[in-house]
């Protein structure tokens, strides 16, 4: 049985909505107040009951992607004995880029208006130390086990610095138009292959 929505609770999410919608079309610094109340058929007073800024409506729809992000990296499960550390690292790898690829528009709006909004840029904070906790979880396991021979002993701060990285080469491609992303995934993959396991793919 689906629950019905209250009022205020439909008018949150139908700005919510289109903050997601309308950031598929502008950058953020073009989206305004007036564009999302258009677009949410809302007036501006109504916007300003729930929210005080463009940033505090944007930081709840990146609550959506917080919890797709917690959901997906449930996926990290362990690599299997019959799985080569090949294939999983480029498991691992797809199911972070399919959850930059969905939200990509919500993303690079946060890493763009981090620096001037301290919600967001606590929220940005708290994605990246649960990537490089899991992934440092993983890279650990592995290499006690044998199987990975990460490029530095410091294995928090490589997967940290491989994390930055990555996510900086996804947010490039996605500032132009002519990139080629499922090459930018290939070259990832051989660097997080090389340098967290030790492997040339």
């Amino acid at each position: 049985m689906t629950a019905v929505l209250r009022k205020g609770d439909r008018q949150r999410r139908a700005i919510v909505d289109a903050v997601r919608q309308l950031l598929t079309e502008v950058p953020i610094a073009e989206l305004s107040v007036g564009r999302i109340t258009g677009a949410a058929h809302i007036t501006r007073s109504g916007f300003y009951f729930y929210f005080d800024s463009k940033y505090e409506a944007l930081a709840m729809a990146l609550d959506d992607v917080w919890d797709e992000l917690e959901t997906s990296t449930h996926r990290f499960e362990p690599r299997a004995a019959d799985e080569s550390p090949v294939h999983y690292s480029r498991r691992v790898l797809a199911v972070a880029v399919d959850v930059w690829h969905h939200n990509a528009p919500l993303i690079n709006a946060l890493m763009l208006a981090r620096e001037t909004d301290p919600r967001l840029r606590q929220m940005w904070d708290d994605w990246m130390d649960l990537l490089v906790e899991n992934l440092t979880a993983i890279t650990s396991r592995e290499r006690q086990a044998g199987n990975a021979k990460p490029a530095h002993e410091d294995t928090r701060e490589l997967v940290r610095r491989l994390v930055g990285m990555s996510v900086w080469a996804l947010h490039e491609d996605d500032l132009r138009p002519d990139a080629d992303r499922h090459h930018t995934v290939e070259v990832l993959d051989a660097i997080w292959l090389a340098a967290a396991w030790g492997v040339t793919p």
